[in-house]
Parts: structure tokens; sequence; C-alpha cells
């Protein structure tokens, strides 16, 4: 069936045009210029999508190392919770299977700067925490729409996450526990991140939150 990068309903700055690799066929848009965010209920759906399936590649001892909007696909078919569609994850070129003894990969200066976690600008460290910095970076694509650090000289950026701790900033009615987990995910230290199933467990609070009409915005 069609499919679509969450990106162009969800963040990245790019318009119309092709899907992202690993699309089903047919037409789709690419991360695209937020002209179209998604609403909050379908921003958990997306990103709980998105966190199961780290959580099963990562129980597989595989870190994806380049996630971002622009490589999750909007496939239509729906997956029981009343959304048309279902967010999966694509484009693995640059993922790598770690030995089970291994929490990480040395001199891998690979990915999108951006999504690139500071251990990774400055050591080249690759693990799956690594991919939970770049699913804050995503979270907030997700709900913004927008694209991080736009306008921010590439050369410049590095600099700027890793001594200064520069991070997107989130718009002021994004719901508080939102904004909290994301901070928790793009934290400088890799050893106090989230896991994967920590995530989902808390994405899964919030969409039940949201479903019995608790939640609040982060500017109420």
């Amino acid at each position: 069936g069609p499919s679509a990068s969450a990106g162009s309903a969800v963040g990245g700055g790019g318009g119309p045009g092709a899907a992202a690799a690993g699309g089903g066929g047919g037409g789709g848009q690419q991360a695209g210029g937020g002209s179209c965010p998604l609403g909050y209920a379908d921003v958990l759906g997306v990103t709980l999508d998105v966190a199961r399936a780290m959580l099963h590649m990562h129980s597989e001892n595989i870190v994806h190392g380049d996630l971002k909007a622009r490589n999750i696909l909007l496939k239509s078919g729906g997956c029981g919770d009343g959304r048309p569609y279902v967010a999966k994850v694509a484009d693995f070129g640059l993922s790598m299977r770690m030995d089970p003894h291994e929490t990480h990969v040395s001199n891998v200066y690979q990915g999108t700067i951006t999504h690139m976690a500071p251990e990774v600008l400055l050591h080249g460290k690759v693990s799956k925490m690594s991919d939970v910095y770049a699913f804050a970076i995503l979270m907030w694509e997700t709900y913004t729409g927008g694209q991080a650090f736009k306008g921010t000289p590439r050369a410049l950026l590095g600099h700027e996450i890793t001594k200064m701790n520069r991070r997107p900033q989130f718009p002021y009615d994004t719901p508080f526990e939102y904004q909290l987990l994301a901070c928790r995910c793009w934290e400088s230290d890799p050893t106090i991140r989230p896991t994967f199933e920590q995530i989902i467990a808390d994405l899964s609070r919030m969409r039940a939150k949201l479903a019995a009409g608790g939640w609040q915005r982060g500017g109420a």
C-alpha cells in the first residue's frame, strides 16, 4: 500500500517528494515542512510504534545508527488502535550488530549530525543509548513538524551540542510529560538515558492519560 515518510506529516523541512527508503510503492511525502503537524494522539502513536521497533532491534543487539523522522514510514493499514496507519522504522544502511558482550562500537563517526549524541560526535561511540538520544530528537520533530537546529551552520553544531549542551526547544504548550521524556532521552550522559522499554512504558501512560482526558499542556 502507499506509504509516506513520517517526516512529511511530522518533521524535517522537506516538502513533497519521494518516500523514504524502504517505502512500499505508491506516492509518498518526504519529511516535510511542518504544514500538517500531527495531533498529540497521533504523535504518541507514531513515537510508540518507533519505540517498539527500536526495542525489538535492541533485543537483537542491533543499533540503528541513523534514527530520524525522515527514516520513519507511515504505512497504511492501521494497527488496531483506531489509526489508519502504522509507523515503521526504515533505512538500516548505518545499522550494526554488536556482540552480546559489547556496550558500544567505537570510532563510528557517521549518521546525521543533528541527531548524533555527544559521545558519538566526540568519541565515535555508537550504542543503544545513542539511538535513544536520536529518538529524543525524533520526538521533537514528530511533535513540532520542524527540522532540528535549522539554520545553524554544520561547523558550529557539533560544538554547541557537545560543549554548550544545546538541544531543540519545544513549544511552550508541549505536554510536560512528553517534554520531560525527551529531555531524559537526550541527556549528555548516556548512562542515565532511559531504555526503550522504559520509553514505551512512559509513552503508553501518556496515551492512556490522553484517552482518559487527563493530559495538560506544558504552558498550562
